[in-house]
């Protein structure tokens, strides 16, 4: 099988969906210390050459869940490309070109964020830099 590196894979971002978002008020106070914990799921439409990852972030502080908020960017590939990760038996998406797609969609869930939270108290809160590489380790492989 022919290997691709993330810069010669065409692609396009084709749909942002907000898939979950809250806020849970009298929670969050600014002198207390917080964490975030982010999931990052992969599905494909093989048909349709698609794509989606979906990042899910949840805002914490002594143990609570103050902010909740999940969105799933579609990519569609590059026909070539998309040929290029099939075989007979499996499709084999590269890993470096699944962690490129989630930085994207981890820069499109910041914007998300501050968009809903914009002109609140909790405007302060900002998706961190991530690296990807942490959570997404391997080929994406589907089997047939």
């Amino acid at each position: 099988m022919k290997k691709n590196t993330d810069l010669t894979i065409g692609f396009a971002m084709t749909r942002i969906e907000t898939k979950q978002f809250a806020v849970i008020e009298g929670i969050y106070n600014p002198g207390n210390s917080m964490e975030m914990n982010i999931e990052i799921s992969v599905s494909v439409n093989i048909e349709n050459r698609l794509i989606v990852l979906s990042s899910k972030f949840m805002f914490l502080t002594n143990n609570q869940i103050f902010i909740i908020l999940e969105i799933a960017c579609t990519f569609e590939i590059n026909k070539e490309n998309w040929n290029s990760f099939n075989s007979e038996t499996q499709l084999c998406v590269p890993a470096s070109f699944v962690r490129h797609l989630a930085m994207h969609t981890v820069g499109t869930a910041r914007g998300v964020l501050h968009a809903k939270i914009e002109n609140t108290p909790h405007n302060c809160i900002i998706i961190p830099p991530i690296n990807v590489s942490q959570i997404i380790g391997e080929d994406f492989i589907i089997q047939k």
